[in-house]
């Protein structure tokens, strides 16, 4: 059985607007520990350096992959704002004729 949809196409966009914003001060967050770990680099020498920014260097796909999720949420949230919006003006017109 199908569940009631209890939101309005707004709330989802208000939604989907977070989303958003959490995606781009990821982005942010990226860029400043970029610049971190260059500015580390520039300090601390040694094998422990490379080690420590080699095992950055791994893990920073998976903060990109987290910024490219909310921004995939934040598009579907939208996307379906669109549609919810789009079927009730479609059923009201066939209810009006």
């Amino acid at each position: 059985m199908a569940g009631q949809i209890r939101l309005t196409p707004e709330e989802l966009r208000s939604f989907a607007a977070k989303y958003g914003q959490e995606s781009a001060n990821a982005g942010d967050m990226i860029g400043r520990l970029n610049g971190m770990i260059d500015q580390l680099g520039q300090v601390w020498e040694g094998s422990s350096s490379q080690a420590f920014r080699d095992q950055y260097i791994r893990l920073r796909p998976s903060f990109q992959q987290m910024q490219q999720l909310l921004d995939d949420i934040n598009r579907q949230l939208a996307q379906t704002a669109n549609i919810l919006e789009e079927t009730d003006q479609r059923i009201a017109g066939q209810i009006n004729g």
